[in-house]
């Protein structure tokens, strides 16, 4: 379903080139991971949604060109940056889903 969520995949996302340059893109303290998601919250900042098109078909091969994994620096950056909108919860995110990792596993 297409629907505004908090976030969406650097993989595949379309922005207007002015949103984009507003923020001044993609943060380079975030080089491998977060990047994406990092973008997507200055945005909301700014007023502007992050719209899921249900309708998009593609296949992202994860993790192709780099090695899997998140570095504990990027991670400790990236709450560093976001705890306050971290410790709430996220709207878009289904109550019935575990939020104490990223593995997507329904709640106990």
């Amino acid at each position: 379903m297409t629907r505004e969520v908090t976030a969406v995949t650097g993989a595949c996302l379309a922005i207007r080139r002015t949103d984009f340059e507003g923020v001044d893109g993609f943060d380079a303290t975030f080089p491998v991971n977060y990047n994406d998601v990092d973008l997507c919250l200055r945005l909301q900042e700014r007023g502007l949604s992050t719209i899921y098109e249900a309708g998009a078909v593609l296949q992202h091969d994860e993790s192709q060109t780099r090695t899997a994994g998140v570095s504990f620096e990027e991670r400790r950056r990236f709450f560093l940056r976001w705890h306050t909108r971290l410790e709430h919860t996220d709207p878009f995110y289904s109550p019935h889903l575990s939020q104490n990792d990223e593995s997507l596993r329904l709640r106990d």
